[in-house]
């Protein structure tokens, strides 16, 4: 388990939000507070520089949270 910094990623500095996530996870979930899709993309992202990765897409994210796609 590691924890993210809810605020920065919304804040829009998703790689100070990623910090306390060990390198080389792997796959990952975020169990948190619905967010924007644009911050779910910034997290895909800074999540990846780390080594781990979101089974969700970032385009997958955005289909089933806004309307109209879902």
């Amino acid at each position: 388990m590691a924890l993210l910094d809810h605020d920065a990623l919304l804040a829009g500095r998703a790689d100070e939000a990623v910090r306390r996530v060990p390198g080389g996870l792997g796959a990952v979930w975020y169990r948190g507070w619905m967010i924007p899709a644009e911050a779910y993309a910034d997290l895909d992202t800074a999540l990846a520089g780390r080594g781990a990765r979101l089974p969700t897409s970032p385009d997958q994210y955005r289909s089933a949270h806004e309307l109209p796609r879902w």
